[in-house]
């Protein structure tokens, strides 16, 4: 019988993780992104962040 390749599994495994990370760092937008996109001004959304 032979055994499961735990390493080859961990390190592919590890680089999807890691692939899906850097992929969702890329596109997903800050804060900043997100207000000026909107219209919004940070100084306007700071109450309304603040009083959640």
């Amino acid at each position: 019988m032979q055994s499961f390749p735990w390493i080859r599994f961990t390190v592919f495994a590890g680089g999807l993780i890691g692939c899906g990370y850097m992929l969702m760092r890329a596109t997903v937008p800050t804060p900043e992104q997100t207000y000026a996109a909107a219209g919004v001004d940070p100084d306007q959304a700071k109450p309304v962040w603040a009083s959640k």
